[in-house]
């Protein structure tokens, strides 16, 4: 999610990659459409509501927790903030939240194999 030109990422509070930098999300429900999901999950992990702005890209990756491993189609959004807000963190799922710029954004990033991509699209300018 994007606010004058700055992403905000989480701090997870728990595994898989506890303690690393990650882009707000999660998985869909059964008969939820993707975007509808990307607000849901944003407003559940920092209590943000979030306006789509845009499609910055798809990626695959391999999500991979208490020894199993699922394939993922991962779907990036744009957002920005719905009017002037504070975050509320869920402390289950988030133990911080930044907002960082193109030039900022920090290396230790959850899901490597596939988010470095995402936020390397972000920087260069993909989904504005």
């Amino acid at each position: 999610m994007v606010n004058d030109d700055r992403l905000l990422l989480v701090r997870r509070a728990k595994a898989p990659f506890a303690g690393r930098w990650d882009i707000p999300g999660g998985f869909c429900n059964p008969t939820e459409l993707p975007r509808d999901g990307a607000v849901r999950e944003v407003f559940e992990e920092t209590g943000l509501h979030i306006t789509i702005t845009g499609l910055l890209g798809m990626w695959m990756d391999r999500y991979r927790e208490d020894g199993t491993t699922q394939d993922t189609l991962n779907i990036y959004f744009t957002a920005t903030l719905a009017g002037d807000q504070e975050p509320t963190i869920d402390p289950v799922e988030v133990v911080e939240i930044g907002w960082f710029h193109r030039d900022a954004v920090p290396t230790d990033i959850a899901f490597p194999d596939h988010a470095s991509a995402v936020l390397d699209a972000w920087s260069a300018g993909f989904g504005d």
